[in-house]
């Protein structure tokens, strides 16, 4: 149960900073978007996409496998090397 409350506050946080307090900035200000937000915007709905999938598997079986752990290891490293690659382009 606390580990769903983890989970769920972090997720919470993650979306929180991704639309709200942007769309507040957005209502009160008209901003334009630094070129770097654009790949911070697309960090972090993949991160919500794969916790949402992560969260699925371990609701659903209440236990993360190996072939998951796996999975999940995989994805981030595919983020880190395109993190890697995207800084090494400035």
């Amino acid at each position: 149960r606390e580990a769903g409350m983890v989970f769920g506050n972090l997720l919470g946080t993650i979306v929180t900073n991704a639309t709200l307090v942007l769309g507040v900035v957005g209502l009160i200000s008209p901003i334009s978007l630094p070129v770097g937000i654009r790949a911070y915007l697309i960090a972090t709905i993949a991160f919500v996409v794969v916790f949402g999938v992560f969260w699925l598997l371990v609701r659903t079986k209440k236990r993360l496998d190996r072939w998951e752990g796996a999975v999940l290891i995989l994805i981030y490293l595919v983020f880190a090397y395109w993190e890697l690659v995207r800084a090494g382009g400035k």
